[in-house]
């Protein structure tokens, strides 16, 4: 199989600006663990959906949160690097159910009329 590096066009929208660092540390405290992963690649590009559950510790019985990341790679010579990292929480409309959770996926993209 080839492996290919992807091209990257990087467009400058807005200009940043530096942020004062704060002055005292936090840290938080918790432990994700990845439960179900869907991956498509093509050439030096991927994407990928990770369901989630955050806990206090790794000991603890429950998840104090669950979600899905979203991550954007790009391959480089050296590995695979990543562009872009989304994240949302389970919530009251929008339930995590492990079973089915990437399955819609799998359907052709609807038409755009069809998106309104």
């Amino acid at each position: 199989m080839e492996v290919r590096e992807a091209r990257v066009v990087l467009c400058k929208l807005l200009r940043c600006v530096p942020i004062a660092r704060p002055q005292t540390t936090l840290r938080a405290v918790f432990h994700e663990r990845e439960v179900v992963r869907s991956q498509r690649i093509f050439g030096g590009i991927a994407h990928v959906l990770s369901a989630y559950e955050t806990k206090q510790s790794e000991q603890a019985r429950e998840p104090f949160a669950r979600g899905v990341n979203s991550l954007q790679l790009i391959r480089e010579p050296d590995g695979w690097r990543v562009l872009s990292l989304l994240w949302d929480e389970e919530g009251p409309n929008t339930p995590l159910v492990l079973e089915h959770l990437f399955d819609q996926g799998s359907e052709p993209w609807p038409r755009p009329h069809a998106l309104v």
